[in-house]
């Protein structure tokens, strides 16, 4: 019910109150989890939980910003956030806001430099750290989030997402003794969360102290696991870090075998006739857990089985990682023309932003591989493969019905017992 068309000066402030409850409890979400899982959505939402400025003017701009975001309006919606940070440079809700639009449009220089003035203006504010923090994570600068990481532990240390993230940056910069002692921290501030028994446990490994791993990575199942079923994600993920660095291997083929028995028998059980959003999910992870399989049997030198389950997680995701695996086993196999061409697609799926190393290793394989076949032809001919192979052709349809002239299929794809699993 609309009571009144405008709001008199003298009221702003009054209305603003108002808007703001409203807006909270529109915004509203209830949350659910088994554990302490604080994380990037985590630092959203408490953003909105930040103070208004106390500058009417301030907060008019950050309202009039907000009705921009409503009407997707997003080029307004930035000049209205910058103008309420100067006319309250410490307003550090709007800085953070401001931060995350940029980041949204791929601004990410601008993203920064917002985040940087919250972290400026508000220092003992720990949502400003972390939105540095994973910003920085997400542009790769490991060195530079480092700090931030440190700062917000001094600040916060009783939130384990500091050590924790800091490990990140120090295992992807290669200091695996120092990731570790981070993430023993981290697991004295959260000893339940099983993410960080299973990150220690892959720091472990990288660092060379193999029986501190194995005894984290089951920790990490053990902390996961509810009565009497583990989680399937958690075993898998201990599997895929025992396989890539090539330890205890037999350990990983049972946690792999188990992982897989467990999301095929929840596949087998979806029917497209009562399909659910959820359920479109499970195709990807069965996927994930055949290449990880598939990996644990070529560490363990099982090459037949292991191109059966890496073809088969191919066949369903053209993920660049999965394509790289199955080359690795054509190429062990001696297969050099089969190995190339595995190269080539994972090196099209993996796209500009993928992974550097990974590129340039793809690329040296490839080289090595194809005798001096033509780079940017290979390209070409991979991307048209990849489109082809994620292509189903369907019979003519001159008869939609009801004068529809789209459509959104479902396609299911059931094992035929009697072939192999490449065939699927």
């Amino acid at each position: 019910m609309v009571k009144v068309r405008e709001v008199r000066p003298n009221d702003y402030e009054e209305y603003k109150k108002f808007r703001e409850v409203v807006g909270a409890d529109y915004i509203r979400y209830t949350l659910l989890s088994s554990g302490k899982r604080a994380g990037v959505s985590s630092y959203q939402e408490a953003i909105w939980e930040l103070p208004y400025s106390t500058n009417p003017e301030a907060a008019r701009a950050y309202d009039e910003a907000r009705d921009e975001f409503q009407k997707k309006n997003t080029l307004q919606e930035i000049a209205s956030l910058r103008r309420a940070v100067e006319i309250d440079p410490k307003f550090t809700r709007a800085w953070l806001w401001l931060g995350e639009i940029y980041k949204f449009t791929r601004q990410a220089d601008l993203a920064l430099q917002a985040y940087e003035k919250a972290v400026e203006v508000a220092p003992q504010e720990p949502v400003a750290y972390k939105a540095l923090g994973f910003t920085l994570m997400g542009m790769r600068k490991f060195e530079e989030a480092i700090p931030v990481w440190q700062n917000f532990s001094n600040i916060a240390p009783d939130d384990s997402d500091g050590p924790a993230n800091l490990a990140t940056c120090l295992s992807r910069l290669k200091r695996y003794q120092e990731a570790t002692s981070a993430l023993e921290s981290a697991l004295k501030i959260n000893p339940e969360r099983a993410g960080l028994q299973l990150q220690l446990g892959s720091a472990y490994l990288q660092s060379g102290s193999d029986e501190k791993a194995l005894a984290a990575c089951q920790r990490a199942i053990e902390a996961d696991s509810g009565s009497d079923t583990l989680n399937s994600d958690t075993l898998n993920s201990v599997a895929y870090a025992l396989a890539e660095q090539k330890k205890g291997l037999p350990q990983a083929l049972q946690y792999a075998d188990k992982a897989v028995h467990e999301v095929e028998e929840e596949s087998s059980k979806i029917q497209v006739s009562q399909l659910e959003i959820q359920n479109l999910a499970v195709s990807n992870r069965l996927a994930a857990y055949w290449d990880t399989l598939g990996w644990v049997h070529f560490g363990l030198g099982n090459l037949s089985e292991a191109e059966r389950y890496l073809k088969a997680a191919w066949t369903v995701t053209q993920d660049a990682v999965i394509g790289d695996h199955l080359g690795q086993v054509f190429e062990k196999l001696g297969k050099k023309q089969q190995a190339a061409h595995a190269y080539r697609l994972a090196l099209q799926a993996i796209g500009r932003n993928g992974n550097p190393q990974m590129r340039d290793r793809l690329k040296a394989s490839v080289a090595a591989l194809s005798s001096g076949a033509n780079g940017s032809s290979v390209v070409k001919d991979a991307g048209a493969e990849l489109s082809d192979e994620r292509t189903y052709k369907l019979p003519q349809i001159r008869d939609w019905g009801g004068g529809y002239k789209s459509a959104e299929f479902v396609i299911a794809l059931q094992k035929n017992q009697a072939l192999p699993m490449q065939n699927f």
